[in-house]
């Protein structure tokens, strides 16, 4: 904030008053011999002379000698600046310019300091604002962030650290797309291995981490549990997850995750995390071998290979999603016993397939069933 030359003159006068009691000199720079060419400099001042103590140039103590942090001048300054343990230190030009000289331009004037945000305070296309009392849309307290913090917007005379608790700036975890899953360090260890230069720090780090880290569980990554917590079969990032991709069926090949999903190389890949739930649908090669369509409406896939779409006379071709208790997985859900359209009136299965299936009508090759092709 700039000031009129008369201010500009008070100041100095005061300035010059001040320097008697500290021994801060003022003149050219001959005034430590007594001589000095009348320029008025002030060298030799540090910021910390003017205000903040011998950790640093933040108050305690403000300009006006303010040293309680109900202050508006003093705040928290200090839960800033002062080096932390759980955060990135916060340099002074996040909020303020630093003024190259004293003289400087917007530096001298009338409390209280001109805010003018640095680029850790705007990261993300935050846009923060100061009404005297409280800070708002900052990125340091989660403005650019997903959001479910329980306090973006802290009060700057309240230093108690309650406004510092963890979940204050983003929820625990923060509000869909973002997974439900709270086990934070499987995503982001280098926040809690070095938070000291992780965390506050303007970027979102996401490393480490294996799929199962925000769905599915030791198993494999395939729900229960779902990004959004859930793990009864009910709910439709659960659904039948677990009767395709679990390994070792007893009657049918393995499925992976990439005959209905594209499987992300990277956690930031595009079509992973940047678009709202339920995740896309694109139906890989055994989905759709033998020209088969596949499409879901949100409660049952129809046009599916692996549930009979090329085949004929299946009593079950559209299961449902969300019904997971056997009832469509049994033989003669997916083909006819036999197929009725171009397929001998047999029903010894065994005759022509006997790699694949018994007399009794069991699988004794899960690995030669519903895998794409017909052996016979």
């Amino acid at each position: 904030m700039s000031c009129c030359p008369a201010q500009k003159r008070m100041w100095f006068s005061t300035l010059f008053l001040w320097t008697l009691v500290t021994g801060c000199r003022i003149g050219g720079p001959e005034a430590a011999d007594g001589g000095g060419d009348g320029s008025g400099d002030v060298i030799g001042a540090e910021c910390s002379s003017c205000h903040g103590g011998e950790r640093n140039a933040a108050p305690p103590v403000g300009v006006g000698g303010e040293v309680d942090t109900t202050s508006r001048a003093v705040g928290a300054h200090q839960s800033h600046l002062a080096a932390s343990d759980w955060h990135v230190q916060v340099a002074c030009d996040a909020c303020h310019v630093v003024p190259a000289t004293i003289e400087a331009e917007g530096h001298i004037g009338q409390p209280p300091a001109d805010l003018t945000w640095g680029s850790l305070a705007t990261r993300r296309d935050a846009a923060p604002s100061f009404d005297g009392t409280r800070c708002a849309n900052v990125y340091c307290h989660g403005a650019g962030l997903l959001p479910g913090g329980s306090n973006t917007s802290p009060a700057w005379a309240v230093v108690d650290g309650t406004q510092a608790a963890c979940g204050t700036c983003h929820g625990l975890p923060p509000d869909p797309p973002h997974p439900a899953s709270e086990n934070c360090i499987a995503c982001h260890p280098l926040r809690f291995d070095n938070p000291t230069r992780y965390h506050v720090d303007g970027e979102v780090e996401v490393t480490g981490t294996s799929c199962n880290g925000c769905h599915g569980s030791e198993a494999n990554p395939a729900p229960p549990v779902d990004t959004s917590g859930n793990s009864g079969t009910a709910a439709v990032g659960v659904g039948a997850h677990q009767s395709h991709l679990a390994t070792g069926s007893s009657w049918h090949a393995d499925v992976a995750c990439s005959e209905c999903h594209v499987v992300p190389g990277t956690i930031d890949a595009p079509g992973h995390l940047d678009t709202l739930l339920p995740a896309e649908l694109t139906f890989g090669p055994r989905a759709t071998a033998g020209g088969a369509a596949p499409d879901f409406n949100g409660t049952s896939c129809t046009g599916v290979y692996c549930h009979g779409a090329t085949l004929s006379g299946g009593s079950l071709t559209a299961p449902a999603w969300t019904t997971v208790d056997g009832t469509q997985a049994e033989c003669g859900t997916c083909h006819g016993l036999p197929p009725t359209e171009g397929h001998p009136v047999a029903s010894h299965c065994s005759y022509c397939h006997p790699s694949v299936v018994d007399d009794a009508l069991t699988i004794v090759n899960p690995a030669l069933h519903v895998n794409g092709r017909t052996d016979y």
